[in-house]
C-alpha cells in the first residue's frame, strides 16, 4: 500500500510504500489528500494560520529562504575570489621589489697571464672569461712539456675570491693548436667576482703504445706445491713503458692461492700519478687481472697479485698497460688586468 507524504527537501508530495522519498530517501511527512480539494496540498504538521494584514508591521521585508545549493555556490565564490586576490597581491609585491636587492651575475674578461712551470709542464693562461656560472679558460702549453695537448682530457680548476676558495670543478677540455680550452658551468661562482683561478691538476691520456710485456716461464714457481714456504723465482727483466719510465720485474712468488709479482719503476716523475693495469695470459686460459697491493706500494715499487691461474700454466705473458696520468700542480693566475 502506497503512502502519500510531503518531502521537506523537494517540497513535493510523493507516494511511496516505505514512507521514504523515492529521490533522496528523506522520511515523508504524512498529508491529507481530500478528493474534492484541487488546491495545493500542505502537510498536517505545517498548517499555518493566515496572517491578518492589518496586524503586520509595515516596512519589514520578508525573510529570504536560502537553499543548501545556494549556500555552497556562495561559499565557493568567496573562496575563488580570495584565491584570485592572493595571486594579484603576490604579483604586485613582486613587481614592487626593489631592483637593487637582486644580486647581479658576475662578469669578467681577462687576457694574458704568466707562464708557469709545474711538474715539468709549462702552462700559460691566454684568456679567462665569465658570464655568471659559465666560465672559459684558454690555456697554452709550452712546446717542451712532456705531454701531448691532444691527449689532455680534463682539468681540476679552483676559483677564488680574495683569499677564499669559492669553488672547485673538474672541467672537460678540448685541444687547440697551442694548448687546450677548459670550460663549463660552475654555479657557485655565478654571482661572485673572482680574483684568481688555479689549475690544480690535469688528466692526460697516454698513447696506446704505453706499457709493455714480459714473457714468463713459471716452472718452479707455479704451482707452488704443498711446501709451507712460498716458491720464489728471480727474474730481473726490464721493459720501457713508453711514458718516459722503465719497469723491471724483479721476482715472482708462488703462494697456494695466488702468484705475486714484484716490480721496480724508474723514471717516475714527481707529482705524476699513473693509472696502470696488469694482466697474465697463458695458452688455453683467459686473462687473469692483477690487483695492486696497497701495502708497501710506493712511487717506485709495485706488488701485484694474480688469482685464478690454471695449475698447469707454465708459459705465460705478463702485460703492463698505462692508460692515463694525473699531473698535480699549482698553476695559479691573478685575474687582475695583466696578472
Amino acid at each position: 500500500m502506497k503512502v502519500s507524504g510531503w518531502c521537506p527537501v523537494h517540497d513535493r508530495v510523493f507516494e511511496a510504500k516505505d514512507g521514504l522519498c523515492p529521490e533522496c530517501g528523506t522520511p515523508l511527512v504524512s498529508v491529507d489528500t481530500p478528493k474534492d480539494d484541487a488546491g495545493p496540498i500542505r502537510p498536517e504538521t505545517e498548517v499555518e494560520e493566515q496572517p491578518d494584514p492589518a496586524q503586520e508591521p509595515a516596512g519589514e521585508p520578508e525573510p529570504v529562504q536560502v537553499g543548501g545549493g545556494m549556500l555552497v555556490a556562495i561559499f565557493s565564490g568567496i573562496i575563488v575570489m580570495a584565491f584570485l586576490a592572493g595571486i594579484a597581491v603576490a604579483r604586485i609585491n613582486r613587481s614592487r621589489a626593489p631592483q637593487e636587492e637582486r644580486t647581479p651575475l658576475a662578469r669578467a674578461d681577462v687576457a694574458g697571464g704568466a707562464t708557469l712551470v709545474r711538474s715539468a709542464v709549462g702552462l700559460r693562461l691566454e684568456s679567462f672569461s665569465q658570464r655568471g656560472a659559465a666560465v672559459v679558460l684558454r690555456v697554452g702549453v709550452t712546446p717542451d712539456s712532456p705531454i701531448e695537448t691532444g691527449l689532455i682530457q680534463g682539468a681540476a680548476v679552483v676559483f677564488s675570491s680574495g683569499d677564499v676558495d669559492v669553488a672547485r670543478a673538474q672541467l672537460p677540455t678540448r685541444a687547440t693548436p697551442t694548448g687546450f680550452i677548459a670550460q663549463g658551468s660552475v654555479k657557485d661562482v655565478a654571482t661572485t667576482p673572482l680574483t684568481s683561478v688555479r689549475i690544480a691538476s690535469l688528466v692526460v691520456g697516454l698513447p696506446s703504445s704505453s706499457g709493455g710485456m714480459f714473457l714468463l716461464d713459471l716452472a718452479g714457481v707455479w704451482p707452488p706445491g704443498q711446501a709451507t714456504a712460498p716458491a720464489v723465482k728471480r727474474i730481473g727483466r726490464t721493459i720501457p713503458l713508453g711514458d718516459g719510465r722503465t719497469m723491471r720485474l724483479d721476482a715472482l712468488v708462488g703462494w697456494p692461492d695466488r702468484l705475486e709479482a714484484r716490480f721496480a719503476v724508474s723514471g717516475q716523475r714527481f707529482d705524476w700519478d699513473y693509472d696502470e693495469s696488469y694482466g697474465i695470459v697463458s695458452p688455453g686460459m683467459g686473462p687473469a687481472t692483477g690487483r695492486i697491493q696497497p701495502q708497501g706500494t710506493s712511487a717506485s715499487i709495485r706488488y701485484v697479485d694474480f688469482f685464478g691461474l690454471d695449475a698447469k700454466t707454465q708459459a705465460a705473458s705478463l702485460r703492463v698497460t698505462v692508460n692515463e696520468a694525473t699531473i698535480t700542480g699549482d698553476w695559479t693566475w691573478s685575474l687582475a688586468p695583466g696578472g
